[in-house]
């Protein structure tokens, strides 16, 4: 318990209590699994924790003499209730964000419903071996057939943010090919190549004339406070790269990697991955929620679609949130997103089992 509350910055934690339900999120449980594998003595993969987020299950999983490399992709994030013998709701499959963090999902899965199933897509195969290094089609393709030993028949619901976004719009199309017509796809904040471009310095500066006249000084504050925000992402990302060859010549050993070097390693294939995917054409419809901050801060072009308006065929449904990227899944505005996508999950529900002439979700 003393580990958990150095890691969560909360004080008694109890057996029972709910690693994410008390503030922890991916990078904590990173930390947390590094803290624990140097107390075993042996590896302890992140989706472990989301498998068994209380001291009470954990401890049980670890001195249970549970296999904990033969742990699949798929994890449990809130079990399915059947109201009825049968009756189940369609679960909702939630894919994770660069790496294998599925940590944000849990605030969101709290305003879908109790009774509504929720399960995480997360990079991991047996032996800390990740199922693609660099193809965003092979690892969707993984995800689909993971996700067919829960459900082996649509309707699909499918949800990802970011990088877990672009992974669902893969799937998505992977699922249609294979002639499931009925799939449900929200993009938390992904964009589509080109969805934002910088425009000439002339436009540029016209852009920035015109929203001074608009909003006053307060733009000026908000353009500085972004500027600053850039030079500390500009930071992150020398960092990244600095780790990323520390990461190659540490592999070169051949030596174990700890938690954290594993989930950064699944972050730096993802990003590779996404730099190199080419979205085709989708014939379905999708729901976009759009960060607000992401359309003002950009100080360039933002396309209203993030770049999904030409592909999706089928049509696209984009709510704006006001707040960062991943804030969009932190309170107070998952509270929006999530009760949004449940009315959008219910309609597109009816429309499936309309069409199919099946009794739809209770």
């Amino acid at each position: 318990a003393t580990l958990w509350e150095s890691v969560l910055g909360v004080e008694r934690v109890g057996i029972r209590d709910h690693f994410f339900e008390l503030g922890g999120h991916s990078l904590m449980a990173v930390r947390l699994c590094s803290e624990i594998e140097k107390r075993i003595g042996r590896r302890l993969p992140l989706q472990t924790l989301f498998q068994a987020p209380t001291i009470a299950k954990l401890v049980k999983t670890i001195e249970g003499g549970e296999d904990l490399k033969a742990l699949h992709s798929l994890v449990e994030i809130q079990p399915p209730v059947e109201i009825q013998p049968g009756k189940g709701k369609t679960p909702l499959f939630f894919i994770h964000v660069l790496g294998a963090g599925l940590g944000f999902c849990s605030p969101l899965a709290a305003y879908l419903g109790k009774d509504q199933p929720v399960y995480g897509l997360s990079v991991h195969l047996p032996g800390g071996r990740l199922p693609v290094a660099n193809r965003v089609e092979d690892l969707a393709r993984h995800y689909v057939k993971e996700m067919r030993v829960v459900q082996p028949e649509g309707p699909y619901l499918l949800a990802g943010i970011s990088f877990g976004g672009m992974v669902g719009y893969e799937m998505a199309q992977q699922l249609r090919q294979s002639g499931e017509t009925s799939v449900f796809l929200a993009l938390i904040d992904t964009s589509a190549p080109g969805g934002i471009r910088y425009g000439s310095m002339e436009g540029r500066i016209w852009e920035h004339w015109k929203m001074f006249r608009k909003q006053g000084p307060s733009y000026v504050l908000e353009k500085l406070i972004w500027r600053i925000r850039r030079f500390q992402r500009s930071l992150q990302l020398l960092g990244f790269r600095l780790r990323r060859v520390y990461l190659d010549l540490y592999e070169k050993t051949g030596r174990p990697l700890n938690a954290s070097l594993r989930d950064f390693r699944a972050r730096s294939y993802n990003k590779d991955a996404m730099e190199r995917y080419v979205p085709r054409a989708y014939d379905g419809n999708l729901i976009l929620f759009r960060s607000q901050e992401r359309i003002l801060g950009a100080g360039a072009e933002v396309d209203p679609n993030l770049g999904w308006g030409g592909l999706a065929k089928g049509g696209i449904s984009v709510y704006e949130v006001p707040s960062g990227h991943l804030g969009m899944l932190r309170e107070p505005h998952v509270r929006f997103v999530g009760k949004k996508m449940r009315t959008c999950m219910d309609r597109s529900l009816r429309e499936f089992h309309l069409h199919s002439h099946l009794s739809p979700d209770e």
